[in-house]
């Protein structure tokens, strides 16, 4: 069971509210690593995704602690060593105790905010808008803990889960989120069981990690797209983006055909059914500025197929309806990572139902 969930749940609902992507406590590994096993260094209790104006995603970081013997002072230096470390622009911290003054005014010099529970209080209400309610699934703790304890119900899940609350928030770079996102669906799609509610979510939150990364490539691509004059262009631009470079992707390119044997391969190196993923970036680039936004939404998604009610959850359906891209993009998304995948057509057939009609 999550600690300090109060806590935690508040700086979610917050980073809700502001429409920015949440998860809840992301192991921080090594990133210089000389032992076998990759090693935890120590955790963030939560973490949100906010749109910069250039439609990228900017890091920001939140501790929630009950902690009487350290001061509040101490508690933003470390932060601002975690921010440093994890490329964060800004971080929060919500203690239970009150917090003097000056530590406040100190920690705002390096961009952390130190916040008791009555300034949080007010600061929340006044930076996000609480005057409507809000039904969203990412605001009930218990849905955090069913989420997180899927790879106990699920051994051979691991890997998948794993991805979700360390791998991919310590990789960074989307390129290679990109790949190792396909590449772990693929091994695991023979483990995964569409009539399963706990697959659907860990499936769909999938997705959504996945729209992270390919939206920090659609917006570096796109700065460049009105010089791709043909789908060809822009086909060569994002395999050597995707792989790291040209000189990157044709060392892997020759690599790939020297160790296919006597069997040459027919096409160049590119992700699975790449014909259709050029037509989603090809999609994407009729509003890019909006495709941020998506990865939010499979999430809340994603946690709506936790609940024994998912009905009365409206934030997705609130999204969609400001902005009529994002359900296609979904679908077209959707669509892409179940036959890049391999995964059970079913998977994208309930995902369809749950994003066209709200169906679970």
């Amino acid at each position: 069971m999550i600690k300090d969930r109060n806590l935690k749940i508040r700086v979610i609902e917050y980073f809700v509210r502001r429409n920015w992507y949440p998860h809840l406590e992301v192991n921080v590994l090594s990133q210089t690593q000389i032992s076998a096993a990759p090693k935890l260094v120590t955790d963030i209790d939560a973490l949100a995704l906010a749109p910069e104006i250039t439609g990228r995603f900017q890091i920001i970081l939140g501790d929630c602690k009950t902690l009487k013997g350290q001061s509040g002072i101490t508690r933003a230096l470390w932060m601002k060593g975690l921010m440093e470390y994890f490329g964060a622009k800004k971080g929060l911290i919500l203690l239970t105790k009150d917090i003097e003054k000056e530590h406040q005014l100190t920690a705002n010099t390096f961009d952390v905010q130190l916040f008791s529970d009555n300034d949080f209080n007010f600061y929340s209400h006044a930076t996000a808008d609480y005057l409507e309610p809000l039904f969203s699934s990412l605001i009930d703790i218990d849905h955090w803990d069913r989420f997180m304890e899927i790879d106990k119900k699920f051994p051979r899940l691991k890997q998948l889960c794993e991805y979700a609350r360390t791998n991919f928030w310590n990789d960074k770079i989307s390129n290679f989120q990109v790949r190792s996102g396909l590449s772990i669906l693929r091994v695991l799609k023979g483990e995964l069981d569409p009539a399963n509610k706990l697959h659907l979510s860990l499936v769909m939150h999938h997705y959504s990690l996945m729209a992270i990364s390919l939206n920090q490539i659609i917006t570096e691509v796109f700065t460049r797209y009105i010089s791709l004059k043909t789908k060809d262009d822009l086909s060569n631009d994002l395999k050597i983006i995707i792989y790291g470079g040209i000189a990157n992707y044709e060392y892997l390119n020759e690599l790939r055909k020297r160790s296919s044997g006597n069997t040459i391969p027919d096409k160049d190196l590119a992700l699975p059914e790449w014909d259709t993923f050029v037509e989603l970036v090809r999609l994407v680039f009729e509003n890019p500025m909006n495709f941020n936004i998506l990865p939010l939404y499979l999430k809340e998604l994603s946690f709506c197929f936790l609940s024994t009610d998912p009905t009365k959850y409206t934030y997705a359906k609130g999204i969609s309806e400001k902005d009529k891209h994002t359900s296609n993009f979904a679908l077209r998304l959707s669509e892409y990572l179940n036959k890049a995948c391999g995964l059970p057509p079913e998977f994208h057939e309930v995902y369809s139902k749950a994003i066209v009609f709200g169906e679970y």
